[in-house]
């Protein structure tokens, strides 16, 4: 385990986490979320793994995730539907959110559509955060 690069990668989370449900508009929300599942996801990813042979890009997140999470049978952290193609999605959502001036999905007539992915998204953090700071605990209580 990479001890340093986990912790590096859970305080990111943590803190876009607490930055997106800290914000008003929904744009920034959903950018802020989506990195917090991304940081999160690459903090899970150096659990197991060394991370910095690929670079942390997204597309390296999203295949050495599915690779150490969702074929390894017994090591998937328990998350609500597939969570690669959630992460996929809401990368998808944070690039419209960034770059596209509107979008349908960030009108006021459909929050109820936008708070409940970020819901989710929210959800795949705490799930992991929750995942990985037992993993660090466990870790120190074996040395």
């Amino acid at each position: 385990m990479h001890y340093k690069s986990v912790q590096r990668e859970l305080r990111k989370a943590k803190d876009l986490l607490e930055r997106s449900k800290s914000v008003s508009n929904v744009k920034d929300k959903v950018s802020r979320a989506y990195y917090a599942c991304f940081h999160v996801a690459v903090s899970a990813i150096w659990l197991k793994a060394d991370f910095t042979e690929r670079g942390t890009t997204h597309e390296n997140m999203f295949n050495q995730y599915r690779a150490l999470y969702t074929k390894t049978k017994g090591t998937h952290i328990t998350s609500k539907g597939n969570v690669f193609d959630n992460l996929k999605k809401w990368k998808k959502l944070r690039e419209k959110a960034d770059y596209v001036v509107f979008d349908k999905l960030f009108d006021s007539k459909n929050r109820r559509d936008t708070s409940t992915i970020l819901k989710d998204m929210y959800d795949f953090v705490a799930i992991h955060i929750a995942h990985i700071e037992k993993a660090l605990l466990n870790s120190q209580e074996e040395t």
